[in-house]
């Protein structure tokens, strides 16, 4: 009989401790009791519901998704956690956040409340706004198709799945100013990027994101250039890309200099005995040179020449700023080079 009341009063007890953290934990956090308490990880989902149903464009709601589709609950997709940084970083004060603010007010004891798996340099709803909005307003970028801007000032907020977005568009360009903070939350050795939602938010620049085709002089460096894996991506990517198109351009500019030295070269001589001499046509009026192997190569250099020039029209026909003055200003160059070696009397026959 002793035994089975000391049972029962035990029992008695660890319900009531357990009752008495579960319900004043969260009202009276500073109690000894609350030193090693969990907020219920169900609990916890349902604020982040929460947070999402009223502000779906909120981080954590994309992290939320990314994690339940990696079926992770552990890390930096514990729900704690995720509900931690959102309600620490971002909107404390909507309703979701209600009962972490009391959990982990400034009189709390609970130890989770610094000891989580935090995700360093995650950027809030309004950096994530503010960014999102400087990104597509310098240049039209397919991921910015998500998140309509009518305005020239940025709204309050984007309605759109805002970090999915942002890390698309960093993706695709890494070295843009506005994507320091994805810098700051992928970098190599931090919670995200060794967690199992990495490919989902750290991925490096997915050399297959497609560039928007606008047909309008636009700047920025994400472009087609001639083939589909020719994408500059970074601005030491782009600058190469300039300097090639430039020097295609000198390049051409030599080409017709070439072929008008050779053409100077191979005028028949009036006076000349040669085989070259001037021959009768009877199919057109006129006297004409004789076939010979100067055709072959005379030919060649044509073809080339017609291929560049048609290779740097498409170049300017990709409407980006930069690279349409890099045909000009190649061609310019070339032609001071050497066009001088291009001016030479047109040939004169005894008809003239």
């Amino acid at each position: 009989m002793t035994k089975n009341l000391i049972l029962l009063l035990i029992v008695l007890l660890t319900i009531l401790g357990s009752y008495h953290v579960n319900g004043d934990c969260i009202t009276d956090p500073s109690t000894t009791d609350c030193v090693g308490y969990q907020y219920p990880e169900a609990n916890a989902t349902a604020d982040i519901n929460s947070l999402c149903t009223a502000m779906f464009y909120m981080p954590v709601c994309d992290l939320q998704q990314a994690c339940q589709k990696a079926s992770l609950t552990s890390g930096v997709c514990s729900a704690w956690s995720l509900l931690a940084d959102s309600c620490t970083y971002d909107m404390p004060m909507m309703q979701g956040c209600k009962n972490f603010n009391s959990i982990c007010s400034n009189t709390s004891v609970v130890k989770a409340c610094k000891d989580y798996d935090s995700i360093t340099g995650l950027p809030n709803t309004d950096v994530l706004n503010e960014q999102i909005f400087s990104i597509c307003n310098e240049m039209s970028m397919e991921p910015c198709t998500q998140c309509p801007i009518s305005t020239t000032v940025a709204p309050a907020y984007l309605k759109c799945d805002q970090l999915d977005v942002y890390t698309a568009l960093c993706m695709s360009m890494p070295d843009m100013s506005q994507c320091s903070e994805w810098k700051e939350m992928c970098k190599s050795g931090s919670p995200l990027s060794e967690s199992g939602i990495s490919s989902d938010f750290c991925s490096k620049p997915n050399s297959e994101a497609s560039p928007l085709m606008q047909m309008f002089f636009h700047t920025g460096i994400l472009d087609y250039i001639l083939f589909k894996s020719w994408v500059p991506r970074t601005t030491r990517e782009f600058a190469g890309s300039w300097f090639a198109i430039f020097f295609a351009a000198v390049f051409f500019e030599c080409m017709k200099t070439l072929r008008a030295i050779l053409e100077k070269k191979w005028e028949p001589k009036p006076n000349s005995d040669s085989s070259d001499d001037l021959v009768k046509s009877s199919l057109l009026s006129g006297s004409y040179p004789p076939w010979s192997w100067r055709d072959i190569i005379r030919g060649f250099l044509h073809g080339l020449e017609l291929t560049m020039s048609y290779l740097l029209m498409l170049v300017a026909m990709t409407f980006n700023v930069a690279l349409f003055f890099a045909v000009i200003a190649g061609t310019i160059f070339g032609n001071i080079a050497v066009g001088r070696f291009r001016s030479y009397k047109p040939k004169v026959t005894c008809c003239d």
